[in-house]
C-alpha cells in the first residue's frame, strides 16, 4: 500500500479542480489584485481549504495553523499583481503557502510535527466521524491517523512537504517543483527517499498490521 493509498483510505486526500475552475480563478486574481473585495473573499474561499491541510500536515497547534493562515492569505494580496498567470493560481498560492510554513518551522526553531488526536479541525472530525459505521471504525481511524502522523513528523520539513503535496494532495512533480523551487529532478529525489522512510515508518504501526505496506526499493 502506498502513502497515496494511505491517503486514500484515511479520507485525506484533496480532490483536484476542474480546469475551468482555474479559469476563473485567473479572472478572480485578475479582480482581486484591482481591489475586489468580494473577488478575493471567493479566492480565500477556494483555497482556504487546500492550504489549511499542507499547513495541518507540517506543524502543530491550532493557533499557528490559524496565525499562519492569514499570514499566508496577507501575502497572497499583498502580491496579487505580482501574479501573471503562468502557473495555475493554486499553485502560485501554495509556493506562498510552503514559503511561510518554513519560515514558520525555521523562526521555532525545533521540530514540528502532527497533531491528529486532539487538534484536528471540527469539520474534518465531522466528516471522519461520520465516514466511522461504529465506535471500533471510528477508534481504528483516530489509530490510523495517530501512526500517519508519527511517521510524517520523522520527515525533515523539505522530504515532509513533498510527500504531503505528492501523495496526500495529487499534485505531479511538475508542480510540486513550482511551488517549493527546486528542480523536478530534486523533487522526485526528495520524494523517494521520504517515500522510503514513511514506508519504514507507517510499516511498523500496528494500527496498520492489517494491510500490505512495502518499502520503495527503487
Amino acid at each position: 500500500m502506498t502513502a497515496a493509498a494511505i491517503a486514500l483510505l484515511m479520507n485525506e486526500t484533496i480532490a483536484r479542480r476542474a480546469e475551468d475552475l482555474h479559469v476563473a480563478d485567473r479572472d478572480i486574481a485578475t479582480r482581486s489584485a484591482a481591489g475586489d473585495a468580494a473577488a478575493f473573499r471567493e479566492l480565500y474561499a477556494r483555497h482556504r481549504q487546500s492550504v489549511y491541510a499542507v499547513i495541518a500536515r507540517m506543524i502543530m497547534g491550532d493557533a499557528d495553523r490559524e496565525e499562519l493562515l492569514q499570514d499566508i492569505f496577507m501575502q497572497v494580496y499583498l502580491s496579487l499583481g505580482n501574479f501573471r498567470g503562468d502557473s495555475k493560481l493554486s499553485t502560485w498560492i501554495h509556493r506562498i503557502a510552503v514559503n511561510v510554513t518554513l519560515q514558520h518551522i525555521r523562526r521555532k526553531g525545533r521540530r514540528v510535527h502532527l497533531q491528529f488526536r486532539d487538534e484536528t479541525p471540527a469539520e474534518e472530525l465531522a466528516a471522519d466521524t461520520a465516514a466511522a459505521t461504529s465506535p471500533e471504525d471510528e477508534a481504528s481511524l483516530r489509530d490510523r491517523k495517530a501512526a500517519v502522523e508519527r511517521a510524517l513528523s520523522a520527515l525533515s520539513p523539505k522530504k515532509r512537504i513533498v510527500i504531503v503535496l505528492s501523495d496526500f494532495e495529487g499534485r505531479s512533480s511538475q508542480e510540486i517543483s513550482e511551488i517549493v523551487g527546486a528542480s523536478s529532478l530534486t523533487v522526485r529525489t526528495r520524494l523517494f527517499y521520504a517515500r522510503k522512510e514513511f514506508y519504514r515508518a507507517i510499516s511498523k504501526e500496528a494500527a496498520f498490521a492489517d494491510l500490505s505496506i512495502k518499502e520503495v526499493s527503487g
